[in-house]
């Protein structure tokens, strides 16, 4: 018999949620990346290091790369249709009147409401430092990611300025945002991979363009040459040439290799021709030296062209807009 003796201390069927949420997004992250829970919470769950097995020893090393995680939990993932508009570079200032031959795109989305004092919290930590949404089924176990701070930047502060004004705010979360160590499920991880290199990826734009700017002060072609050695190796030594769906950052390193196997000498007439990015021919105006400096020239330049295309493409890859819907069908 069960005498009933007044009420003890009960918990709450949220926090039963919560921890099932997180043992589900545990099992969904690769088992050799390390999840801490972030205690006390203020809106963020849990901190993520990324590890990986480079020999395929089993041997698994630290990349070096952390993000932060706010999970929130469903009983049932309610998809809805979300027609996304063409619409201008939303990092520039918007013209009064846009139009576009471009089709709408159609996106399966998830509908999900937040605290508008996560997003400004957010926001205020800066891009470099990123904030994932991982929304959890709990009756289906599936995992689906949103990067907040490129949600913020690209969806919500263009479209809602003073969106703090409120006190929520509903997301829209791609449904092909799906998280799994399962190949069927898409390639989630991946993309979390290279969204969690973003640190490294900002700290190699600044250094980009504070090489071009010095390279431009060197007082002669010597002196240049010796100078784009030296700052070569400073960008050999960089983790973000390679490993993930960028694959114009890969073209780069060849670029990068093909400049340091002359430097500081001027190369001969086979090094135009095997060029990797340009097909160089000496029938030119310009001698061997001229044609040289200006590759230098060019290199530096694309780099920092990088960091453009990063802003405006690479941030919103996987977001529900038009451009990333385009995207993804190329």
């Amino acid at each position: 018999m069960n005498i009933q003796m007044g009420k003890r201390k009960q918990r709450a069927e949220q926090h039963v949620m919560e921890d099932e949420s997180i043992q589900i997004v545990s099992a969904a992250l690769p088992r050799s990346w390390v999840v801490r829970q972030y205690r006390p919470d203020y809106g963020l769950d849990l901190a993520v290091e990324t590890f990986e097995d480079f020999a395929g020893s089993g041997q698994v090393e630290t990349l070096g790369e952390h993000f932060f995680v706010q999970v929130k939990s469903v009983g049932k993932f309610s998809t809805t249709t979300l027609t996304a508009q063409p619409r201008h570079n939303v990092t520039k200032p918007q013209p009064t009147s846009y139009t576009s031959d471009d089709e709408t795109q159609n996106i399966e989305v998830v509908k999900h409401q937040i605290d508008t004092s996560l997003l400004r919290t957010v926001q205020a930590m800066g891009a470099s430092t990123v904030v994932m949404l991982f929304l959890v089924s709990l009756d289906s176990r599936r995992v689906l990611f949103l990067c907040l701070n490129d949600y913020i930047d690209k969806i919500v502060v263009p479209e809602k300025p003073l969106y703090y004004e409120q006190a929520t705010i509903t997301l829209n979360v791609p449904m092909k945002n799906e998280l799994s160590r399962s190949e069927v499920h898409g390639a989630g991880t991946a993309i979390i991979r290279f969204i969690a290199k973003r640190s490294k990826f900002y700290s190699a734009f600044n250094l980009f363009a504070y090489q071009r700017h010095e390279l431009s002060f060197c007082s002669d072609g010597e002196e240049q040459r010796n100078t784009a050695k030296h700052f070569l190796g400073s960008l050999r030594r960089l983790d973000v040439w390679g490993g993930h769906d960028w694959k114009i950052s890969e073209d780069y390193f060849r670029w990068l290799l093909h400049l340091d196997s002359v430097l500081p000498g001027v190369p001969l007439d086979g090094w135009f021709a095997s060029h990797p990015f340009t097909q160089w021919s000496l029938n030119h105006s310009h001698s061997r030296e001229e044609m040289f400096n200006l590759d230098m020239s060019n290199f530096w330049n694309g780099l920092n062209v990088l960091s453009r295309n990063y802003e405006e493409v690479c941030r919103e890859w996987n977001l529900p807009t038009h451009l990333a819907a385009c995207l993804a069908q190329w």
